[in-house]
């Protein structure tokens, strides 16, 4: 399943890496209703998240923010593994016509950039240990 999610992802071309996510100044995280599930709309940039800002006047008053495997365990620890997302492809279209995926699907895909230091082979951080 993660498989077939981690090609689906690559076809609309998200990275690995790094997502970008809409928060607003207090912490919370910019969400839509999709037939009654609550997903949290991810983009591959930040300028795609600012045209998907454009298109919808609900998230004025958010800004587009890194959303990386920091922010998901960040996430994680107030929600659980319940969250759900929409990844879009297009900004320009709907946010509902995202690819929907799962807390379980999502995290696998997630990459923790500060893994090793290039300086120092032998220093790790703490998701090495």
């Amino acid at each position: 399943m993660v498989q077939r999610q981690a090609r689906r992802l690559s076809v609309t071309g998200a990275g690995m890496k790094s997502f970008y996510a809409m928060r607003r100044a207090n912490g919370d995280w910019f969400a839509v209703d999709d037939n009654g599930h609550v997903r949290m709309p991810i983009f591959k940039s930040s300028s795609d998240a600012i045209i998907a800002r454009s298109r919808d006047n609900g998230m004025e008053c958010f800004r587009p923010v890194a959303f990386d495997a920091c922010a998901l365990e960040q996430l994680r620890k107030t929600d659980g593994n319940t969250a759900s997302f929409l990844i879009v492809a297009d900004p320009s279209r709907n946010l509902k016509h995202g690819l929907r995926a799962t807390f379980t699907e999502l995290a696998p895909l997630m990459v923790d950039l500060q893994r090793v230091d290039p300086k120092n082979e032998n220093s790790y951080s703490k998701t090495n240990r």
